[in-house]
């Protein structure tokens, strides 16, 4: 599988509880199903947004806690920035479990 990361890694910077396969049938997203060696069943879908910056969405089925977590670029210097974007424009009314920034500064 191709690497869409611009800088070669990714970093989660949110984990949020909604539906992932509700949001891929509305925005109209693919959705693919795999192993992730040592997590088990996962699904995952991407977007792109500003500047055609690549954003993806994973969850792992077999979790304990299965929120989705929200993959950006490794290289992303304003994470905080980044957090709000994507809390705004997709989950206004979701829970959020996990902000990369309340641990990182």
């Amino acid at each position: 599988m191709a690497c869409i990361w611009p800088s070669g890694d990714d970093k989660v910077i949110l984990s949020v509880d909604f539906n992932l396969i509700d949001f891929a049938e509305v925005n109209k997203l693919s959705l693919h199903e795999f192993d992730d060696d040592g997590l088990g069943r996962t699904i995952a879908t991407h977007i792109y947004e500003k500047e055609n910056f690549p954003v993806v969405f994973m969850k792992h089925l077999q979790a304990q806690k299965a929120y989705v977590d929200i993959h950006i670029d490794s290289s992303c210097i304003d994470i905080k920035e980044w957090e709000n974007i994507l809390i705004e424009k997709y989950f206004k009314n979701d829970f959020i479990y996990f902000r990369w920034s309340d641990y990182n500064t």
